[in-house]
């Protein structure tokens, strides 16, 4: 199947999913839960296409880097510096989410959350925006596999 066949029953899928709008966050919790086991991170990794994921790459590796430069946070001026660019990378996050298409308030309110724990000094050293960045893929995921199936 081409990509531009793809593209179009995904289109379809989600116009479909958007009509009927119920929400399936059992499924997905499932669907998060196997994807976090090693055989679930192969069926991901297998799943994932250059051409309609490019987005969320680059979202993982911007919150890759701001997780590495939490790292040098010492000072006030570099946690205000580190909190300007934490809401750089979180908009940038949101608009690489706005081009993958039709996302579901979930993930809006895991951006939300994630990038306001990341403004909490201490606990900004975890990787939270990478993790964060993951779910929303995972729940991406999820979504297409269930418009793939009902398709």
């Amino acid at each position: 199947m081409l990509d531009y066949e793809k593209q179009q029953n995904l289109q379809a899928a989600r116009n479909r999913d958007r009509k009927r709008s119920t929400p399936n966050t059992a499924k997905d919790i499932k669907n998060i839960i196997q994807s976090k086991t090693p055989w679930g991170m192969m069926k991901m990794a297998k799943r994932f296409s250059l051409t309609s994921d490019w987005m969320y790459l680059l979202a993982l590796m911007a919150a890759i880097f701001k997780d590495l430069i939490d790292l040098i946070e010492f000072a006030i001026i570099t946690y205000i510096i580190i909190i300007v660019i934490t809401i750089c990378i979180s908009i940038f996050i949101a608009m690489m989410m706005m081009l993958g298409g039709k996302t579901r308030m979930i993930c809006w309110i895991i951006l939300l959350i994630g990038t306001t724990a990341e403004m909490i000094f201490g606990v900004n050293i975890l990787p939270i925006e990478t993790m964060m960045v993951m779910t929303i893929y995972i729940l991406t995921q999820s979504e297409r596999s269930r418009a793939q199936k009902t398709a």
